[in-house]
């Protein structure tokens, strides 16, 4: 192990300009030597005022200068657009030549990490140094041997120069961080972060690592930053067809459900209408979690184009078949928003489809099966009618009232649904005949 220099020895240090580090026992390595080539004629200056320093508290230039100096020089030292403080921190970079160890090491890392990000951010793009800056940041923050704080530490910093040229050190460590099965917690989110800062439209490596990141379970908020990222990459609805696919693979096959959901949702946000996405949703409506399922119908429904092709047709009859079957209530009330919307009047088999659910045995499901027929029903439906006319004699009175109204809807001058309505007007109850005289008024 290399000795650290005596403060005697660093004397010499103001006629070897081009060893600056020898004030701290550091013996320069490449990225440290190419930050000091760019620094300019500065390069000394540093271990005169450490010396300069050390005079002023009466310390000996026989003393050893300890980690904590060193740490509180350094803080002092990193002034914002003082670049000729850039190599000498560059080179306590180097765990293997900063003359510590140990805790001391990391202390004295993470000082230089922070001075590097309060010295950075002013210095113009053409600055020789940059190159070798975002190199040290790309390395320090993929480091399997250094503590996740110095990394969380160095992955900040890439991050707030990632839109000065270093977008690609940025992308290298997150796609890293987010492939390497063991990084904690803490590291996959800040990688997360780096993806949403540096995305910009288009950007299919950025949208490949956001992929990455979004097929998580266990970070809601890693999930967000992917999120988001996609959003940025995809750019205007429909212009990201190999992205359309990823994420219909992605809803189709991730294990975790919360991927999923969150594919789906974003499926039905940036395909274009009646794309290949609607049959990615129509196939996730069978999927074992609700959430999932819910967010298909909801995809169909905004992905629904102006003129209905045949894959459109599939999708309609997929979801009929859903509100017959579907046992949650939640995934019931869903189908039932959504059916209006996409098949306007005059479709009996969705009309019908909605009326079964009149009498469900949840409320929030009966109310929303009305809603529905109120847009769907269409003057004439003799199917519908028949089924309305049944539900005149049910045991709920609530159910009772609502098919009275709706008979106004389908109902025609002479048919069998005017003639149970003047039935009603002429009856005992008050409430149904004022229910069936309205009815009677829109025939």
């Amino acid at each position: 192990m290399l000795e650290r220099a005596k403060p005697s020895q660093m004397l010499s240090a103001r006629l070897r300009p081009q060893v600056p580090f020898a004030l701290l026992g550091i013996f320069i390595s490449d990225p440290a030597r190419s930050l000091f080539v760019g620094a300019g004629p500065h390069g000394a200056r540093f271990a005169a005022e450490l010396l300069t320093e050390l005079g002023a508290r009466q310390r000996t230039v026989d003393a050893e200068l300890s980690s904590e100096e060193t740490i509180s020089a350094i803080q002092r030292a990193a002034k914002t657009g003082d670049d000729s403080k850039i190599p000498m921190i560059a080179a306590l970079l180097q765990p293997e030549e900063s003359g510590f160890s140990g805790d001391t090491q990391v202390e004295l890392r993470l000082v230089a990490v922070q001075a590097l990000r309060n010295l950075v951010p002013a210095f113009p793009g053409g600055w020789p140094g940059w190159q070798a800056v975002r190199g040290l940041l790309q390395k320090v923050a993929l480091e399997d041997v250094a503590v996740e704080e110095l990394r969380l530490c160095s992955i900040q910093a890439l991050k707030e120069v990632s839109r000065r040229d270093a977008h690609d050190e940025a992308l290298s460590v997150a796609f890293n961080i987010l492939q390497d099965t063991t990084a904690g917690r803490e590291l996959r989110l800040a990688a997360g972060s780096i993806l949403q800062a540096i995305a910009v439209p288009n950007d299919v490596e950025v949208a490949r690592a956001a992929l990455l990141a979004l097929d998580e379970r266990y970070s809601c908020s890693l999930r967000t930053h992917a999120v988001q990222a996609i959003r940025t990459c995809a750019g205007p609805r429909g212009t990201s067809p190999w992205l359309i696919a990823e994420l219909a693979r992605l809803a189709a096959r991730s294990e975790w459900p919360e991927a999923r959901l969150e594919a789906m949702n974003l499926l039905g946000q940036l395909e274009r209408f009646g794309g290949e996405g609607m049959q990615a949703a129509a196939a996730a409506l069978d999927d074992k979690d609700e959430q999932v399922a819910c967010a298909a119908v909801r995809a169909i429904g905004g992905l629904w184009p102006p003129e209905p092709g045949q894959s459109c047709d599939q999708a309609l009859y997929a979801l009929i078949s859903l509100l017959q079957q579907a046992k949650s209530s939640e995934l019931r009330c869903e189908v039932l928003l959504v059916l209006p919307r996409l098949v306007g009047r005059g479709i009996s088999k969705a009309a019908r489809a909605a009326g079964a659910r009149l009498a469900d045995e949840d409320i929030s499901v009966s109310n929303a099966a009305a809603q529905a027929l109120r847009k769907m029903s269409l003057r004439g439906d003799r199917e519908l009618q028949e089924m309305l006319l049944e539900y005149l004699a049910h045991s709920d009175l609530e159910v009772c009232k609502v098919a009275v109204e709706l008979l106004g809807f389908v109902s025609e001058r002479g048919d069998e649904g005017e003639r149970a309505l003047i039935a009603l007007r002429e009856g005992p109850d008050e409430e149904l005949a004022k229910l069936a005289n309205a009815s009677l008024r829109r025939l």
